[in-house]
């Protein structure tokens, strides 16, 4: 074996996805996103939503550290799912403004 192993970008992009969205979602619960989108019953659907994703990267994780067959197919899974939530998020900038706008009159006109 190499002293110097090669280091594998597909494992450690996977690594990094798992912290990006972890610090994500802990914003987004801060910032009742589920609100901003409509969710009906707001935070358990987002709490199952949270449990399946970070399942479902675990599982994706471990198919490219095992250098599975499924490995590219969670790989492009992710990229897809990573791009479907960055359009979502441009479409909903009006209920975030909303949402901002709301919670700046609860503070009392400070800036938060």
């Amino acid at each position: 074996m190499s002293a110097n192993p090669k280091v594998r970008t597909d494992v450690w992009l996977s690594v990094a996805n798992l912290p990006l969205l972890a610090t994500h979602q802990v914003d987004a619960a801060y910032w009742h996103e589920w609100d901003v989108f409509g969710v009906p019953s707001g935070l358990p659907y987002f709490l199952i939503f949270n449990v399946a994703a970070v399942a479902l990267l675990g599982t994706g994780l471990v198919r490219v550290a095992e250098r599975a067959l499924a490995a590219r197919g969670f790989a492009w899974l992710c990229a897809g799912v990573g791009l479907l939530t960055c359009a979502l998020h441009a479409v909903a900038a009006p209920g975030i403004r909303r949402s901002l706008a709301r919670i700046r009159r609860i503070a009392g006109g400070r800036t938060v």
